[in-house]
């Protein structure tokens, strides 16, 4: 379990990492830094730890998804075997 947890500290780090450098390069931060993002007066850490929200979500969403794939696939083998 400790395992699992260090992994997911270590994917939400790069990932963060990853997103500050995106959003440093196509001037996210700064637009943020100096005008909010419309409706609230949004600081470059929210836009970061909105960024690592949705992509963890997502990644989350796969892995369901890749999880019911695999029940789906062993019972149409077992049943068809049959």
């Amino acid at each position: 379990m400790d395992k699992l947890l260090i992994i997911f500290f270590i994917m939400h780090l790069i990932g963060a990492l990853v997103a500050i450098k995106i959003h440093y390069k196509n001037g996210t931060l700064e637009w943020a830094s100096k005008h909010g993002d419309g409706v609230r007066f949004s600081t470059p850490a929210d836009v970061i730890a909105n960024d690592c929200i949705c992509w963890e979500v997502y990644l989350l969403m796969k892995i369901i998804d890749f999880i019911a794939d695999c029940i789906n696939i062993f019972f149409k083998d077992h049943f068809k075997n049959k």
